[in-house]
């Protein structure tokens, strides 16, 4: 904490400016060398003084930043200096004592005395019996690919379950699930069969039963059954017929002849829910929201359907989840403490002219944004109109059997809502060891946490106005 905040001091108010700033630009004007830069701008994220573009691009808030930096950060760093030099001098003082171990442990307790003083405590090391009692954990699973070589899929679900128990078992329970499509291999029965017989309901068995409303899925384009209606346009679908992806009755009508592509899916799908009906993709609205309440923290969920186009595995610029499905699940959604949107791809793969305007209507609602597709784990803050959102994409859950260059992953996920980040622990399974190994590129260094597996990601800040964040 000290070094985040003792950077802070460095920054003169005077040389804030309304520009894009690199790490290493900021390193080079603050010019300490020994003080860590990315835990202060990281901080700086948190309180909504800067934002941050892709990881590695920052922007200071102009007079946002100066009045907080005069206010609260100055008085704060007097206290943290003196405190800081009463414990030096007391360790200094107590060394010279014959008993070093109890002059040690003296200067320990006064040291720790004056650090319950500090009025500052943002990304401590140690989650806090407070801290802990508003986490909320999710697991985010993608891309089985189930069909593709049955016994080791077999093996891994084994792993997958096996990793979920040990965490259960020491306490880590997940409360939400999530799995970003691709199922299946081929959108077959025989493939939902094996992925509910040999993972899902075993997974229900660790959880509980009353789980089974906190399990979210959605269908990836391998999930479509591409040997059904093949006739039917799907590419440049919206030039001809622009209502075909709205939420409504005539959008509906326009989809069905789409329907067989994704029924046994559905079908699947709804036979493990306790209530039957209809299946939120052939219903007008076509996309699933609910409103989950955990330890007093309300998140909304948003499902989406990002391959209701799609035809090959080549699908790029080609697909959309439907810009007015997605802006009237959003505003349903609108009261929420913190939104996720559920999808399969990234949004980079949607239509050239809704990419613009998809990530506006993200941004403006500072989502987290979960997408699998691309079978590696990453993450980044993207901008629209503006506003910051979060973007994580969780690697295949299945690509291979054990290989070296397919290599299959999964990632922990907690959110800590009260103090503005997500620590994320991206794990790839191991051939050699035989175990569940920390994936140690899928995220910056820069955002890891001292002397653990984990990263800390700055949630977007949602109370921020939108003047600040012009880019």
């Amino acid at each position: 904490m000290l070094l985040s905040t003792s950077m802070l001091l460095c920054i003169s108010p005077n040389s804030l400016r309304i520009s894009w700033e690199t790490e290493a630009q900021v390193r080079k004007l603050v010019n300490k060398p020994e003080l860590s830069i990315s835990r202060g701008l990281i901080t700086l994220c948190y309180h909504g003084l800067a934002i941050q573009q892709k990881w590695s691009k920052y922007l200071y808030t102009g007079e946002l930043f100066r009045d907080w930096f005069t206010s609260s950060v100055q008085p704060a760093l007097i206290d943290l200096e003196a405190s800081t030099q009463r414990a030096n001098n007391a360790l200094n003082n107590n060394l010279k004592d014959d008993n070093q171990p109890k002059a040690l442990t003296r200067a320990f307790q006064v040291q720790h005395a004056h650090a319950e003083e500090k009025p500052i405590s943002l990304f401590s090391n140690e989650e806090t019996d407070t801290q802990a009692s508003v986490a909320i954990r999710w697991l985010h699973l993608s891309d089985f690919h189930v069909g593709k070589d049955n016994y080791g899929q077999y093996q891994l679900f084994k792993y997958i379950l096996a990793n979920i128990k040990a965490k259960i078992d020491s306490g880590l329970w997940p409360d939400i699930v999530f799995i970003s499509g691709d199922i299946a291999n081929k959108g077959q029965a025989s493939e939902y069969r094996t992925f509910y017989d040999s993972f899902y309901l075993p997974l229900l068995t660790l959880l509980g039963d009353e789980a089974r409303g906190r399990i979210f899925l959605i269908p990836g384009n391998h999930d479509v059954d591409r040997s059904q209606t093949k006739a039917v346009q799907r590419y440049g679908i919206l030039s001809i017929i622009p209502e075909f992806l709205d939420p409504t009755n005539q959008g509906l009508a326009e989809r069905t002849a789409l329907f067989p592509r994704f029924q046994t899916y559905a079908q699947y799908e709804l036979n493990q829910q306790t209530t039957m009906g209809t299946h939120w993709l052939f219903s007008p609205r076509g996309a699933y929201t609910t409103t989950i309440e955990i330890r007093g923290h309300s998140l909304g969920i948003l499902c989406i359907n990002t391959a209701w186009l799609s035809g090959s595995d080549s699908d790029q610029h080609q697909l959309s989840p439907g810009k007015g499905i997605l802006e009237m699940g959003l505003e349903e959604l609108k009261g929420c403490d913190r939104l996720i949107v559920l999808g399969h791809h990234p949004i980079d793969w949607f239509l050239e002219d809704e990419i613009s305007s998809i990530y506006s209507i993200l941004g403006k609602s500072h989502v987290i944004y979960l997408h699998g597709h691309l079978h590696k784990t990453s993450g980044s803050i993207q901008i629209g109109a503006g506003h910051p959102f979060l973007t994580m994409q969780a690697g295949a859950s299945f690509q291979a059997r054990e290989d070296e260059i397919w290599v299959n992953r999964m990632l922990w996920c907690t959110l800590y809502p009260q103090n503005g980040y997500i620590q994320v622990e991206p794990l790839r399974w191991s051939k050699d060891y035989q175990e569940w190994s920390i994936d140690g590129t899928a995220f910056p260094e820069q955002y890891r946490q001292l002397g653990a597996d984990c990263w800390l990601l700055p949630l977007p800040h949602p109370h921020v106005p939108p003047s600040h964040h012009q880019i």
